[in-house]
């Protein structure tokens, strides 16, 4: 049986631009984040959440080196597609400011190998939005090698609102 272990929380009490962990140390097989978020955007009923990694202590990397893959659902329409040489991993949506102010969009990603010397790093992610109201499936590449040592995610619109919670966890198997 695997070895879940929280590593670090952000809990807004105000709105944020992004939310960023840094300083992950490279002893888990896998990361996984679970948050529950909203964005301040007022246009529309959703908006997107980019993810994009950092390795060497240094900033995020922000070149064309991301790739991503999605499905998603709503009612009776089903989409699905994808984009490569962008400059992040759009990774599921969130609720706006339009959306009911109690409506918070869960999102689970998991980040597979984020250690690798040898593997690029690769992510897979599952959440639902009310103000859609759709569920999405989500996968993406950061095209880069080296032990992920920095997550930073924003929204593509307005900000996480207050109240938006992020947890990374690390997962180890048993010994």
């Amino acid at each position: 049986m695997a070895v879940i272990e929280a590593i670090a929380t952000t809990y807004l009490e105000a709105d944020a631009a992004s939310v960023e962990f840094s300083g992950i140390p490279a002893t888990y097989e896998h990361l996984q984040l679970r948050f529950s978020a909203r964005s301040t955007d007022g246009s529309g009923t959703y908006t997107s959440v980019n993810l994009q990694f950092g390795t060497g202590g240094g900033a995020v990397d922000t070149g064309t080196n991301y790739a991503r893959h999605y499905m998603y659902g709503n009612n009776t329409t089903e989409t699905g597609g994808g984009n490569t040489g962008i400059n992040q991993i759009w990774m599921g949506a969130i609720d706006n400011a339009d959306a009911n102010a109690a409506q918070y969009a869960a999102q689970l990603v998991d980040i597979l190998d984020y250690a690798s010397a040898v593997k690029n790093t690769t992510v897979q992610g599952v959440n639902g939005t009310l103000g859609s109201p759709e569920v999405r499936f989500n996968s993406g590449l950061w095209d880069a090698t080296g032990a992920v040592d920095r997550i930073k995610l924003a929204p593509y619109a307005g900000s996480f609102g207050r109240g938006s919670e992020f947890t990374l966890y690390g997962m180890k198997a048993a010994n």
